[in-house]
């Protein structure tokens, strides 16, 4: 089950040098074929870090893929060539090595197993050298016979056969089963259901049939957690409008925590610009929830932000968080990775925060993120001269080359006589031919805003 109910919400999509943390994926039966082998050819050591494996399986959160280890960034072996009809080997060494057809194989391994999966006349042959556990080879065996019986679409999960593209019968048969899932009777374990429609959430169907069940669901008290708090995100997905938003509001003082981790992203699905009078006060309330540890209410809250108004008590409360030091993944690196820098509009007490921060040296990891968030967005009339002001100081003194770049763009954005007269300055002079020219550009931009 996945632990986060805003998996596969719509929403920006992380930079991906720092993106959150993933999982590797499913090892279980609710895995298909592909990401359990994955699982188990990593868990031998075979493969050591298998990104696939999060591409095939369950993935988390925001349906964001974690970046593999710094110690494990060497760029994987070319997928080996192999006729469809011809025989694909696979040699289990000791000590975690992977021959493929006898040369050494380190890629993402997604490619061999649908190759499996999708050619009937491909033979495989397993084999283990001296020292391999027997019950590693037995377990791939399993599973790669498993990736042969999945050549059939109709064996596959409900899922899969909705989001295959061979046979739209085989989609609209198994979209009907889905419907069946979430109209029984009242009180049914729907667990299934909401984590199909989750996975689903990109494949193109009519999803009007489905509204009015899972509105039902999301008030009925007998269903799980999981099963309300992924109904409630997925409302937008499915053509929900502003009458859904008192019911999602309200789930703001739902006992359990992990209903209230998936509101602010099912409010925003419903309000993205945050109009209706209720949204408001519901993220102002999870921004203050109990569940203030990692992974909690309040982090899946500051995490469902990205690029979303919010009121200035909510800002507040941004700001406050934003000082719990800590490192990416906690709530206070968070608070800026996720809110702060990403608001619409940079208002003043968020642009003195962000200024705090650029311009600090206790906190390096977070500077350049800040610098982005002031350069990036627009900024009201009271933040503006801040902005520029902090912006054309770390233009003047940083080395940093991307850091400087964005001050630019920023300065371009913002415009005013301070800023213009600091884009002439780099054309004028700068050593780096590259900034001279975007500065030029961004000069283009807001000579006539010049104030």
């Amino acid at each position: 089950m996945s632990t986060d109910p805003s998996a596969g919400i719509g929403k920006a999509t992380p930079p991906v040098d720092a993106r959150p943390a993933g999982r590797l994926g499913l090892a279980g039966p609710g895995a298909p074929a592909p990401g359990r082998l994955a699982v188990a050819l990593a868990a031998t050591g075979l493969l050591a870090w298998a990104p696939w494996a999060t591409h095939a399986a369950e993935t988390g959160a925001s349906g964001q893929q974690a970046p593999p280890p710094a110690s494990q960034t060497t760029p994987p072996a070319a997928s080996p060539t192999v006729p469809p009809g011809g025989t694909l080997t696979l040699r289990l060494e000791r000590g975690g090595k992977l021959l493929v057809n006898g040369q050494p194989y380190s890629g993402e391994g997604l490619d061999i197993l649908e190759r499996i999966r999708d050619h009937p006349g491909l033979k495989v042959a397993i084999e283990a050298g001296d020292g391999v556990p027997d019950e590693d080879t037995q377990r791939v065996r399993r599973l790669v016979e498993e990736a042969r019986r999945q050549r059939d679409p109709r064996q596959r999960q409900l899922w899969e056969q909705i989001a295959q593209r061979r046979d739209p019968e085989l989609r609209q048969e198994a979209l009907g089963k889905l419907r069946e899932m979430l109209a029984g009777e009242m009180g049914v374990n729907r667990d299934e259901a909401m984590r199909t429609l989750q996975k689903v959430k990109d494949v193109p169907f009519d999803r009007v049939p489905l509204l009015p069940l899972v509105r039902r669901l999301i008030e009925d008290p007998r269903q799980t957690p999981f099963a309300r708090a992924v109904a409630a995100v997925q409302l937008a997905n499915l053509g929900g409008d502003r009458e859904d938003i008192p019911v999602i509001a309200a789930m703001a003082d739902e006992p359990d925590a992990f209903i209230r981790k998936g509101v602010a992203a099912a409010l925003y699905g419903l309000d993205p610009r945050g109009e209706h009078p209720l949204t408001a006060p519901a993220i102002e309330k999870l921004l203050n929830d109990e569940s203030a540890a990692p992974q909690g209410v309040v982090h899946h809250t500051i995490k469902a932000l990205w690029g979303n108004p919010v009121s200035p008590a909510a800002e507040r409360r941004l700001i406050e968080l934003s000082r719990q030091l800590g490192q990416s993944g906690g709530i206070g690196y968070d608070a800026v990775y996720y809110a702060l820098s990403t608001r619409p509009v940079v208002s003043e007490p968020v642009a003195e925060r962000l200024s705090e921060l650029a311009l600090s040296t206790t906190t390096p990891d977070l500077a350049g993120r800040a610098v982005w968030g002031l350069s990036h967005h627009p900024a009201t009339d009271a933040a503006r001269e801040l902005a520029v002001a902090t912006l054309v100081r770390i233009l003047d003194d940083s080395l940093d080359a991307g850091r400087r770049r964005d001050c630019i763009l920023g300065l371009g954005l913002h415009g005013g006589q301070t800023a213009v007269s600091k884009l002439e300055e780099v054309v004028a002079r700068d050593e780096n031919a590259g900034l001279r020219e975007q500065a030029k550009t961004a000069l283009a931009r807001t000579r006539g805003g010049a104030q």
